[in-house]
């Protein structure tokens, strides 16, 4: 089972494979280490779905939400998009392993996603990076 530690700037996914850190600090920032505790890298938090009509520039993800379905945890982060009406990204946790998807809801039609990259809007400090 998927162990959770959480703090008011800081939530832990703690697994016999790996350890997933959301850390407010570092918003941008998903940090993976693996089961023996020793990292392996740090994620862009983001991902672009850009459309027929444009970019898809990134908008700050806020706080997640962390849910349980069944043996899976899911830690999802709902944004603003430049595109579309809903987005998120979701990490779904198992014992075994990390999945991710980014969901959009809206009228467009999808022509390019970047997982884990993407376009940041014209005032990076607005953003929080400086």
């Amino acid at each position: 089972m998927v162990r959770i530690q959480k703090s008011a700037r800081r939530l832990e996914l703690s697994a016999p494979a790996y350890t997933l850190v959301f850390d407010g600090d570092r918003p941008w920032t998903v940090s993976l280490a693996a089961g023996t505790g020793a990292p392996v890298l740090d994620l862009f938090l983001a991902s672009s779905v850009d459309t027929a009509a444009g970019r898809d520039e990134l908008a700050p993800a806020g706080t997640p939400d962390v849910t349980r379905e069944g043996d899976t945890l899911l830690v999802t982060y709902a944004t603003r998009s430049s595109r579309w009406e809903r987005k998120r990204y979701v990490f779904a946790c198992t014992e075994a392993d990390v999945g991710y998807r980014v969901e959009v809801e809206g009228r467009e039609r999808v022509t390019f996603c970047r997982y884990f990259q993407g376009f940041v809007a014209r005032d990076g400090v607005q953003l929080g990076l400086g």
